[in-house]
């Protein structure tokens, strides 16, 4: 096919690949990400595309590219083994695809946590060195920061090979998250730049301050293998001290089952007290991995079935009522938040008394949220209905001044009608109030 390789091709291969390159410098060695995850994702898949069908492309393309070029701010090591990313999948086609391949139909599902990976290595159960992912080939020396985080053990505890290269996740709970950037003079954008900045800091006590959590799910050098299995790796790695996400893991054996397991995290997402942006697949057997063995930048054996980036499941907390200075009252949405597309939402727009109704949102729900670059989020259904709260009540009374509420013939808006001394339609802007009835939580 490269006969046919044209100028035009040629350019856009190059043109993609520049972005590819200009983002993933933002994203691994800025932390600062200029694109959501569609867009990235959008951009590589095409490059991809390309590469296939014309393969003189892929030499320095995207199918052989992992991270990027690490930084000059930190001493730099080789890895033992590569640190390898994962190739993705969106869909059940593509799943699909990627299931007919297989040998073996033994699969181990986990999390897949939006965080930043880490190598750690041991020496006698020794904590000697850590590497962030760097290029895949080289990573930035880390180990005074990886040494402050409790989830990663300095000594490993119970039988553990002489050499273990531990490889995870330094990710940033919600909960830390918003506490870090109420203490900030310049808030992240999310909870996977604040673990990315503060695991690489050139001092280590700022990493400390942060509270960074951890978990351990694959490996690197290894000087003797024990374990036949993923899910045995799992549990050996918590015998050595490390946290896992086991707790969450699942095994399949088809396609339904794979679906399945995708369609109940999603469901549950909101629970998970820290942001995943989809689920990563693997063959369970340890020897059918070594046998599939790997592509140029990503593992033949394993998938990350990615979830759809501008749209989240997330628990409804309250309604809160918003009066604006015409006295129209906007009801908003106050969430579990969650990571949709690169931010964290906390709240969104439910517009007006007949879109609750349209939507039948209740308190207690699990909603699904949607938000596409800067539009405000809104809510688009239910996921699952919480069936012990009533139906939401929309005030008669305005929430601010107590005044009358009332919804003129043909309008939508309902409107506070205490126009001259209500306090919100004499301020400049909205005016937010809790609206307490029937359809809260606690009756």
């Amino acid at each position: 096919m490269s006969d046919t390789l044209d100028l035009f091709t040629r350019s856009e291969h190059a043109e993609l690949m520049q972005k590819l390159n200009a983002w993933d410098i933002a994203y691994h060695q800025n932390d600062a990400p200029i694109v959501d995850d569609a867009t990235y994702d959008a951009v590589k898949k095409r490059a991809l595309e390309l590469e296939e069908k014309y393969p003189e492309l892929a030499k320095n393309g995207a199918s052989t590219h992992v991270g990027a070029a690490v930084s000059t701010k930190f001493k730099t090591y080789p890895h033992s083994r590569p640190m390898l990313s994962i190739s993705d999948v969106f869909n059940e086609t593509d799943v699909a695809d990627w299931f007919s391949k297989l040998t073996s139909r033994d699969l181990f599902i986990e999390l897949k946590i939006d965080g930043v990976s880490f190598s750690a290595r041991y020496e006698h159960g020794i904590l000697v060195r850590g590497l962030t992912r760097g290029s895949g080939v080289a990573g930035e020396d880390i180990t005074a920061n990886l040494k402050t985080i409790p989830d990663i053990p300095q000594k490993l505890s119970g039988v553990y090979p002489d050499v273990i290269e531990v490889r995870g996740e330094v990710y940033m709970s919600r909960a830390d998250f918003i506490a870090l950037n109420e203490r900030s003079k310049k808030p992240f954008a999310n909870p996977r730049n604040a673990a990315a900045g503060s695991l690489r800091q050139l001092d280590a006590g700022i990493t400390a301050r942060r509270k960074l959590s951890a978990f351990g799910y694959t490996y690197g050098e290894v000087s003797a293998r024990t374990w036949q299995t993923q899910s045995e790796y799992m549990s050996l790695l918590e015998s050595w001290g490390f946290k896992t996400t086991s707790h969450w893991a699942r095994h399949a054996h088809s396609i339904d089952e794979i679906q399945n397991v995708y369609n109940d995290i999603m469901t549950h997402r909101a629970e998970i007290p820290f942001d995943i942006d989809g689920l990563v697949i693997k063959v369970n057997d340890i020897a059918t991995q070594e046998r599939m063995g790997a592509r140029a930048n990503s593992p033949r054996w394993e998938v990350a079935y990615k979830f759809p980036a501008a749209r989240g499941i997330t628990l409804l907390r309250d309604i809160t009522i918003q009066v604006g200075r015409t006295g129209v009252l906007t009801p908003v949405a106050e969430l579990e938040p969650i990571n949709i597309g690169g931010v964290v939402v906390s709240r969104a727009t439910l517009h007006n008394a007949d879109e609750i109704a349209r939507l039948g949102v209740k308190i207690g729900d699990k909603i699904i949220v949607q938000r596409a670059g800067d539009v405000i989020p809104q809510i688009i259904g239910v996921a699952e209905s919480n069936e012990n709260t009533p139906a939401y009540v929309f005030p008669t009374t305005c929430p601010v001044c107590g005044g009358a509420v009332i919804q003129e013939s043909g309008a939508v808006a309902r409107r506070c009608v205490n126009t001259l001394s209500c306090p919100a339609q004499i301020s400049r802007g909205w005016v937010r109030a809790s609206w307490n009835c029937l359809s809260t939580a606690d009756g």
